[in-house]
């Protein structure tokens, strides 16, 4: 399905999510911005459909980049991944659909690939997932209290993490961040003693940046 048939549905789910996802206008911009991407998107979802993970999140969510594009220099909060990364996102999407869309419902993706430069002034940790293409940041489509995310995604963690390799951390409000690079937990601080999944919901609630340190 092209993207004019799914413009009005696609306007629904961005009006809708959080304030870093960007207008239509900016995906149809940047579509248009660079010769050759919009075939290069369409090789995109055509590769998705074959790996059988479209449509777990809409297409365009998962090439958002960092939310601190603009400051870091970006034109548009898009970017292709090299395409040598796209199987990389496949586990992860799988592992959205087995697991995390079944205990906190649906969710959208407001951040994935990022290019190095993009991370180094993101301030992105050397062999990031997000950099490789493994890790998608996500929140729910649904509002709901924050303790009950946490606890609900560290007892998937604790229960699926090692059979998926998952990467688990959490940010601001509701962000969270998902990968199957490798299994570990991230707090405030990025390290593992901080991880509320470790240390209980209480000891980490001190707020960090929606543009919290990539993983």
């Amino acid at each position: 399905m092209r993207f004019g048939v799914l413009r009005p549905l696609l306007l629904a789910l961005i009006l809708a999510a959080p304030a870093e996802a960007a207008s239509v206008n900016d995906f149809q911009h940047w579509l248009s911005a660079a010769p050759g991407r919009r075939a290069e998107e369409a090789k995109f979802e055509r590769f998705i459909a074959r790996a059988q993970v479209a449509h777990i999140v809409p297409a365009y969510e998962l090439l958002l980049s960092a939310s601190s594009w603009r400051g870091c220099g970006e034109h548009y909060p898009y970017t292709m991944p090299p395409e040598n990364t796209w199987p990389n996102v496949v586990g992860t999407l799988k592992f959205i659909r087995a697991k995390v869309v079944p205990t906190i419902g649906p969710v959208h993706a407001v951040s994935g690939y990022r290019s190095p430069a993009l991370g180094k002034c993101a301030g992105g940790a050397p062999q990031s997932a997000h950099g490789l293409y493994y890790a998608l940041d996500l929140v729910p489509v649904k509002t709901m209290d924050r303790a009950v995310l946490i606890r609900k995604m560290c007892a998937l963690h604790a229960k699926f993490g090692g059979a998926y390799h998952v990467g688990l951390g959490f940010y601001d409000h509701l962000r969270f961040h998902v990968d199957t690079k490798s299994t570990r937990l991230w707090g405030p601080d990025y390290h593992a003693a901080t991880s509320p999944c470790l240390v209980g919901i209480q000891s980490s609630q001190h707020k960090t940046p929606l543009s919290s340190r990539p993983q």
